[in-house]
């Protein structure tokens, strides 16, 4: 449907409700009905009566309870801090006599970059040497 039809929809829509309109505001006689204001008006009044309290609650008592916490009370979380234990895992190399790329953890990384706190030290046709706190970490192709 283009852009004009759905206009001239619209608008004959538009023109429909605004004849029911007219129409509905004629009374059965066919005459217009006017709707007026009421002269006074009363305003409303109303009581409200505090229930009663029937029992007390025992607050230190549903402290204790599962369900029963204050949840204006603020609470101290203790958050435990764990070390990250870190893993390489060597998914491919590309390796060419000028250049050697090797994919660590989703990465490419050459010689000389940094993934994950080690370095790239070497790459070679089926193994990579990282460096990590001084200690030589090697990586080697899975048969596949």
């Amino acid at each position: 449907m283009n852009e004009n039809k759905r206009k001239k929809i619209i608008y004959l829509a538009l023109v429909l409700a605004v004849i029911w309109g007219a129409y509905s505001l004629k009374g059965k006689s066919g005459k217009e009905v006017a709707v007026q204001a009421p002269e006074t008006v009363t305003p409303l009044t109303a009581t409200v009566t505090a229930p009663s309290v029937r029992k007390l609650i025992n607050i230190e008592q549903k402290t204790q309870t599962a369900w029963g916490g204050d949840p204006f009370q603020l609470r101290r979380s203790v958050t435990t801090v764990s070390k990250r234990v870190l893993s390489w895992h060597l998914s491919g190399i590309v390796y060419n006599s000028q250049a050697a790329l090797a994919i660590i953890n989703g990465r490419p990384v050459k010689v000389g970059d940094k993934i994950d706190d080690a370095k790239v030290v070497k790459i070679e046709a089926k193994k990579v040497t990282l460096e990590h706190n001084g200690k030589g970490l090697t990586l080697t192709m899975a048969k596949g």
